[in-house]
């Protein structure tokens, strides 16, 4: 469903690079304590947030643009509870910040993150695996690491 909602070009509810301000609203709207992933990586630029949908679960989605070699690249973060969604479809990649499982659809990546809050994050973008898991596992919410492992 991340790669679907991928497809669609919504306006962002809150478009602004104010990561204080774009998670206040996200967390109103979800009414659960959430902010906007910090990228370790300076090519990652957060545009804003806009409500989305995720197997029929409110999700804030947090809307990054990535410029690399190959071009500009949109990543959204939908933060969304996953407490009881089942991932076990998806391949499982394991590393010292935790657990990221892996996908895609629609010719989009797709990463997830559960971690141990309520609240988890389903990253997705047209970029690589290799390249969207290197970017989410250096995020803030994922791993303090600056090098991350490369799935096999």
């Amino acid at each position: 469903d991340a790669a679907r909602q991928h497809l669609r070009d919504t306006p962002l509810f809150v478009s602004s690079s104010d990561r204080q301000m774009v998670g206040d609203s996200a967390t109103s709207f979800l009414e659960a304590p959430i902010t906007p992933p910090r990228f370790w990586s300076p090519e990652v630029r957060l545009l804003g947030w806009t409500p989305a949908k995720l197997d029929g679960r409110r999700s804030a989605t947090f809307v990054y643009e990535v410029i690399d070699r190959a071009g500009k690249h949109r990543v959204h973060a939908h933060a969304v509870e996953l407490a009881d969604v089942d991932l076990s479809n998806q391949k499982r990649f394991d590393f010292a910040g935790g657990t990221l499982w892996i996908d895609s659809a629609y010719g989009f990546n797709t990463v997830t993150y559960a971690g141990e809050q309520r609240v988890g994050y389903v990253f997705s973008s047209d970029l690589s695996h290799e390249a969207l898991v290197d970017l989410v596992a250096k995020t803030d919410i994922v791993n303090t690491l600056q090098q991350a492992p490369r799935p096999q």
